[in-house]
C-alpha cells in the first residue's frame, strides 16, 4: 500500500476503547476540508484492525490511545481525490506487513499441504499404507 500525498488538516479526538480478550481502540475524531465537516475513526489505511493502531491486550491499546488523548488537537491526513478517507497514522507499519507474510504463508500451506506431506514421507500417496 502506498501512502497518498495527504496535506495534514486538524482533528479533535474521542478516543473509547472495546474489550473482550483482544482490545480495539476506538479513536474517532472529526476534521474541516474544504469546508465540509467530516468524521472517521481511521488510524491506519487498515483501519482499526490491522497492525500497528489495531487490535491488541489491553494495555496495548490503551498505550495506543494514550497518543490521543479525548478532546485533542491532532493532525489527520485526507486523502485530497477522497476526503472522506483520513488516517492520524499515515504509511504503512511493519507490523503490517508482517500479517501479510503470515496469510501468505498460511495459504501458500493450505495449498501445497500434499507436498509438503510428500516431502515429510517421502512416495506417500493419499491412500499410502
Amino acid at each position: 500500500m502506498r501512502s497518498f500525498n495527504c496535506p495534514q488538516y486538524i482533528a479533535i479526538v474521542s478516543p473509547g476503547i472495546r474489550g473482550g480478550t483482544v482490545y480495539l481502540p476506538i479513536v474517532s475524531y472529526s476534521y474541516n476540508y474544504d469546508g465540509r465537516q467530516y468524521q472517521s475513526e481511521s488510524l491506519t489505511y487498515l483501519g482499526t484492525s490491522g497492525g500497528y493502531g489495531g487490535a491488541g491486550l489491553e494495555w496495548q491499546v490503551n498505550q495506543r490511545l494514550n497518543a490521543f488523548p479525548p478532546s485533542s488537537t491532532v493532525s489527520v491526513f485526507v486523502n485530497p481525490k477522497v476526503p472522506t478517507e483520513a488516517v492520524l497514522l499515515p504509511g504503512v507499519h511493519w507490523s503490517q506487513y508482517v500479517g501479510l507474510v503470515f496469510v501468505t504463508l498460511l495459504f501458500l500451506g493450505i495449498a501445497f499441504i500434499g507436498e509438503i506431506l510428500n516431502f515429510i514421507w517421502p512416495g506417500c500417496q493419499p491412500n499410502c499404507r
